[in-house]
């Protein structure tokens, strides 16, 4: 069985990315190639990271690690309430 760059990474970072906010389950970490996007498994909610430009040549993983980085980011920001 092969996995895709978004089933090892999902597998892996699952821990770092708070519940959901609106119905407390689990997110999943998705790539869809220029954009990262965490939504929640039981109500769908869901953030986008930054989008990535058209890439015209190949890039290290280090460069795709901040797009990642920025929907775990969008979605662990809570508001605080009083």
């Amino acid at each position: 069985m092969t996995y895709s760059r978004a089933d090892r990474l999902e597998s892996a970072e699952q821990h770092l990315l708070k519940p959901c906010p609106f119905c407390g389950n689990a997110a999943t970490l998705e790539d869809h190639r220029l954009i990262w996007i965490v939504r929640c498994s039981s109500c769908s909610a869901s953030v986008l990271g930054e989008r990535a430009p058209e890439p015209d040549r190949d890039f290290p993983d280090e460069y795709w690690e901040q797009f990642r980085q920025s929907a775990v980011k969008r979605w662990n920001t809570r508001t605080e309430t009083k």
